[in-house]
Parts: C-alpha cells; structure tokens; sequence
C-alpha cells in the first residue's frame, strides 16, 4: 500500500490490512509491509506536529484487531476478565512501538517480525483459528 501525503492514506492502509486479512499473523504481516513500504512519509510525520495522531492511529489499529479477534471467538483469558482493558492496552502500545522502532530502522521481513509479535500474545489471541473480520476499521 503506497501512502500519499498526510494521515488519510495510512488509515486506508490500515484499513486494507485489516480487510483483506484472514487471521490475526497475515494482518499484522501486512501492516508491517504497509509501515515499512511507508517508512520516509511515516519518518516525516513522526517528526512534524502530527506525531501523536499518527501514534494514536497506529495504537487504535493494533487495538481495534485485538478487540475484533475477542468479539468474534470467544476464549479463555490467562487472566481475570477485569484486567482485559489493561492487556488490550498494553498488547497495543507494544506492538506499536515494536512496529515502529522496527520499520523505520530499516527493511523488515514482515512475516518474522509478525511471527516474533503474536508469540508475546496469548495463544488464544494470536491462534491461526482466530479470525479478523473487514467491520472494525
């Protein structure tokens, strides 16, 4: 997905990682492709005014696909169902910042780099059972 300028382009690129994704690897495999194939424009935005909302679009896209998974599978939680907005959070800002840190460092291999992500996530979330539907973004 090649982004124009601005904030706009990169939500269609969230949007067509979500969509055209089946499970939860082959989105986050393609936005880290779609990050990394962006990396001078989204480089540009993290160092204008703009950087909290591009952080902020990256952490709603993260969180939006973990919630999407929880809506359309149920699964059992390696932790009390109290704590779930605190992990959905948490899980968010750490692949956002790994995302990131990583893609603008350099070229990614998308399909290692999500692999390594889903294996700090739990097996009930991240299982190639889990489905992502196109309603979330």
């Amino acid at each position: 997905c090649r982004a124009g300028q601005g904030l706009s382009p990169l939500r269609t690129c969230a949007r067509r990682a979500h969509i055209k994704a089946g499970t939860p690897r082959e989105a986050l495999r393609l936005l880290i492709s779609d990050v990394s194939e962006n990396r001078s424009m989204i480089i540009r935005l993290l160092d204008s005014q703009r950087r909290s909302e591009i952080e902020a679009l990256f952490v709603r896209t993260a969180r939006g696909s973990l919630q999407e998974i929880l809506r359309q599978r149920p699964v059992t939680l390696p932790f009390p169902y109290t704590n779930l907005e605190t992990a959905l959070d948490f899980w968010a800002f750490g692949i956002t910042g790994l995302l990131l840190s990583r893609c603008l460092k350099g070229p990614v291999d998308a399909d290692l780099l999500a692999g390594q992500i889903l294996l700090l996530i739990p097996e009930e979330l991240s299982s190639p059972d889990s489905q992502i539907s196109s309603s979330r973004i």
